[in-house]
């Protein structure tokens, strides 16, 4: 075995956070070293990218020599080693360096389930992080941010997204007109800050996953905005972080 040691109390929160990856890709790379576990990627089209950091402090044990960086399919360990784990399980997470795989044992009151995970030699992906002056930021609450995008997301296969001191506004782009208005003073934003009113357009797929994936994980989202240029979505974590951009698109 590696020198890599995790136990974590309560599987499913970082099952959600590892399903905020996978919504934009499967195979990725995962670090662990003093600083904790990181995740930077990209989707397939390079039109969306996600970075998830965890601390130490995350976790209930935490331990790694040096550092271990790892290639894995997140659709299989969601769907093997984060189905529905049984209540009071705490999960300890090890690499076996010798038959490289990952392993993930389940343990309570005396009984061990493990899993094995085969790993793949990690990929070649360097994930730049966009360096963007935005203009505009404000504090929704992620359900209703959800609930709208949704619904218009429902007719419309592109959304607008425009932020002024007046609120926000979401304008479907397609064959029929739809806009939604959550206002300045409405239950569901919490905070805006705006230097100059900005807007951009964004794939409704794109937004309805991220944010469905991202209501798991957090009462609260926030969303940076300049005119056409990639939005960063960042729903608040207590311990970590967790943010997307996505890439605008110009001329719909």
């Amino acid at each position: 075995m590696s020198e890599l040691k995790i136990e974590i109390m309560k599987p499913t929160v970082l099952g959600d956070l590892l399903s905020c990856v996978a919504v934009l890709k499967e195979e990725v790379n995962i670090k662990f070293n003093n600083s904790g576990l990181s995740i930077a990627t990209m989707n397939d089209r390079h039109e969306a990218m996600v970075e998830l950091k965890l601390p130490p402090s995350f976790f209930e044990g935490y331990h790694v020599g040096g550092e271990e960086k790892i290639c894995i399919n997140l659709k299989e360990l969601l769907a093997r080693g984060f189905k529905k784990p049984d209540s009071g399980e705490e999960l300890f997470i090890t690499k076996d360096t010798e038959k490289n795989q990952l392993v993930l044992n389940y343990r309570r009151g005396g009984t061990d389930r493990a899993k094995f995970f085969p790993l793949p030699e990690p990929i070649d992906e360097e994930v730049p992080v966009p360096k963007i002056f935005f203009k505009v930021k404000a504090q929704v609450f992620t359900g209703e941010l959800c609930r709208v995008i949704n619904d218009i997301a429902a007719n419309q296969s592109h959304i607008a997204v425009t932020i002024n001191d007046k609120g926000i506004t979401f304008s479907g782009k397609g064959d029929y007109e739809e806009k939604t208005l959550i206002g300045k003073g409405a239950d569901a934003l919490i905070k805006i800050e705006c230097e100059e009113e900005s807007t951009s357009t964004y794939t409704s797929e794109y937004l309805v996953d991220i944010l469905k994936n991202a209501k798991k994980v957090s009462e609260i989202v926030s969303i940076e905005l300049s005119t056409d240029m990639p939005i960063k979505i960042g729903p608040e974590l207590p311990r970590g972080r967790l943010v997307y951009h996505l890439a605008p698109c110009i001329g719909v």
